[in-house]
């Protein structure tokens, strides 16, 4: 609010509650991805990747057709401009900033938040590998 020298009201912090609800659920949608493809088998960072690769265009459609659709209410046109412009100032600034952000930290802070848990897994998965062949070289001895 203080780039476009607007204070701030009770519209704009209307557009607040707004903008987290948008960000919230781009965060929700984005992690439950991720999670359903580690369940697939995907390693923490492929996961990850395919995660932000394909939420990123449905995230980014999303807030460009808020932003271009709030535009004329934030250039102040129409018969209640001057009162909702405070809310659409907010929803784009937030709504361009969030994206950034949903897109680039919350992969980073996912593979932070489940990176040893990842290696621990991992760990687990080439343990029970080792395992299953030395049981099959002690099997195919005992058959020789």
């Amino acid at each position: 609010m203080a780039a476009s020298l607007n204070p701030i009201s009770i519209v704009a912090l209307i557009g607040f509650v707004i903008l987290t609800g948008v960000i919230v659920n781009n965060g929700i949608v984005l992690i439950d991805y991720i999670n359903k493809a580690r369940e697939d088998g995907l390693t923490i960072r492929e996961a990850v990747v395919a995660g932000a690769k394909t939420r990123a265009r449905p995230v980014i459609m999303t807030a460009l057709t808020t932003i271009i659709a709030l535009i004329p209410l934030a250039i102040g046109l129409g018969s209640s401009g001057d009162l909702m412009q405070p809310l659409a100032i907010v929803s784009i600034g937030g709504l361009l900033y969030a994206t950034a952000m949903s897109l680039i930290m919350v992969p980073a802070f996912y593979v932070i938040a489940f990176w040893k848990k990842d290696r621990e897994e991992q760990k687990l998965v080439r343990e029970k590998i080792n395992r299953s062949k030395l049981e099959d070289e002690q099997h195919a001895g005992a058959n020789a």
